[in-house]
């Protein structure tokens, strides 16, 4: 296979396409995380690597100042930065008339034979940057926000005396105080099947949540014995559920089409909990079931 067959190759444009659409910004001087707006800011944060990040834009200096030129039918001359600008902003994202013209005279397979070394010496070179930044553990600007309340989707407004008061991190719910006759109703209206999964959610929940990690055996009454390896020691899942507070776990069990699967979502700082009766979206945690072959249920996951 000849450099001009591997280059055009399906798979391969199809994967230049992509990581042209990823760099562009980098790339472009109309964006402000183009390589030589954000190399001043980081020789200011690491400064102790400042001479490697110089040689880091150095080399992308040299990738974006090659010779190598492109000349299409109408005798135009591109060097490989102006034709993936072309392609980029021609093709596939703004539909520039000019670009797109100059895109038409020419040979195609020349395009991507164009900028293949190209996009791949970029790509090499913000993986460097990225790790670098990485090994100097920057999180102090980088870090996830913390929220005062979990985000909601629902389908309509609602009145500020129906929502949620139980708990602050809850309070963007519709949902409304639980009393003795609403529990009364809720466990009324739960199957045999329901109850089951309920009390091995729950002791998942209680075995996780203990000071110590319980041990394989302890858990192999709790977990599908085929997937208990996929849990290893259960260290990992014991920080996980140990670093969530007061939650609780949702009545309703949701069950897969063959009836063979059931998922409980996991609510954290429910307080003395609500009753969700209006239909919403909320992103939570949620413990996933299924009956082995002893047809007795058993948690198989833990879905962040």
């Amino acid at each position: 296979m000849d450099v001009l067959e591997e280059t055009t190759d399906e798979n391969r444009v199809t994967k230049l396409k992509i990581k042209m659409m990823l760099l562009r910004k980098y790339i472009s001087d109309r964006e402000n995380v183009q390589i030589k707006s954000i190399v001043p800011k980081l020789k200011t944060l690491i400064p102790g690597q400042a001479t490697i990040i110089a040689q880091y834009y150095t080399d992308f200096t040299n990738e974006t100042n090659k010779k190598m030129i492109h000349v299409n039918a109408l005798g135009e001359e591109q060097d490989v930065r102006a034709v993936f600008n072309d392609i980029t902003y021609g093709y596939y994202l703004h539909a520039d008339f000019d670009k797109v013209e100059r895109l038409r005279n020419t040979n195609q397979t020349f395009l991507w034979v164009m900028v293949d070394g190209f996009i791949e010496s970029i790509e090499e070179i913000i993986f460097k940057l990225d790790n670098l930044i990485l090994d100097q553990e920057l999180t102090s600007e980088m870090s996830e926000p913390v929220l005062p309340c979990e985000p909601v989707i629902r389908y309509k407004e609602v009145p500020e005396n129906k929502k949620n008061k139980q708990s602050g991190v809850w309070a963007n719910l519709i949902a409304d105080e639980i009393t003795d006759d609403a529990l009364k109703d809720i466990v009324a209206s739960m199957s045999e099947d329901d109850f089951k999964c309920m009390l091995k959610a729950q002791e998942f929940m209680d075995a996780l949540g203990k000071e110590t990690v319980p041990t394989v055996e302890t858990m192999r009454s709790i977990v599908l014995e085929e997937r208990i390896q996929d849990w290893e020691d259960f260290t990992r899942i014991h920080e996980i559920i140990a670093g969530l507070k007061d939650c609780g776990l949702s009545t309703r069990v949701e069950y897969g089409e063959n009836g063979q699967e059931a998922s409980i979502k996991l609510f954290r700082e429910v307080g003395e909990g609500f009753i969700i009766s209006d239909p919403q979206l909320v992103h939570v945690p949620t413990i996933e079931l299924c009956l082995n072959s002893s047809g007795e249920w058993r948690v198989f996951g833990f879905a962040i």
